[in-house]
Formats: C-alpha cells, sequence, structure tokens
C-alpha cells in the first residue's frame, strides 16, 4: 500500500501469511493495524 506525493512517499508493509490470514477470513487484526497506522502517518505528513 503507498502513496506519492511530489515530494514524499509514504509506504506501508503486511506479512505474507498475515495478507492470505485475512484473504482466507481466519484473522485480519494486522491488516487492521497496518492501516490505521497508515493513515496516521498519511494525516500527520498532510499537516506538515
Amino acid at each position: 500500500m503507498g502513496v506519492i506525493s511530489k515530494e514524499q512517499k509514504l509506504t506501508t508493509h503486511l506479512e505474507k501469511k498475515d495478507a492470505d490470514d485475512c484473504m482466507e477470513n481466519i484473522k485480519c487484526v494486522y491488516l487492521g493495524v497496518q492501516v490505521s497506522q497508515f493513515i496516521k502517518n498519511f494525516e500527520i505528513i498532510e499537516k506538515e
């Protein structure tokens, strides 16, 4: 997952096992945490 602006690049990473677990409806906790942190970081960058 990533966002690129003219000045900065913001990316995040999810381990394959965590992504596979989420896609198989086993557990999506790590995806939710990563997306939440990504959004927080994006908001911080937007304020700068």
